[in-house]
């Protein structure tokens, strides 16, 4: 939703003063993506969804 974006580092981004992966960092690291992700499932669960979310795979083992 519009009211849960991360507005600053999106900007940042967008403007070309942070890397994607200093970005991607500052999304994984965002109170919003640990609450709705990580601290609602399982461990092993939410460590799937980071291997996801974050590099477009499932973990190997």
């Amino acid at each position: 939703m519009e009211n849960e974006r991360l507005t600053v580092p999106e900007s940042q981004f967008k403007r070309s003063e942070i890397s994607i992966r200093k970005f991607l960092r500052l999304v994984a690291k965002s109170e919003l993506y640990t609450s709705r992700f990580f601290s609602n499932c399982p461990r092993y669960r939410a460590i799937e969804l980071n291997f996801r979310h974050l590099l477009g795979r499932a973990p190997l083992n």
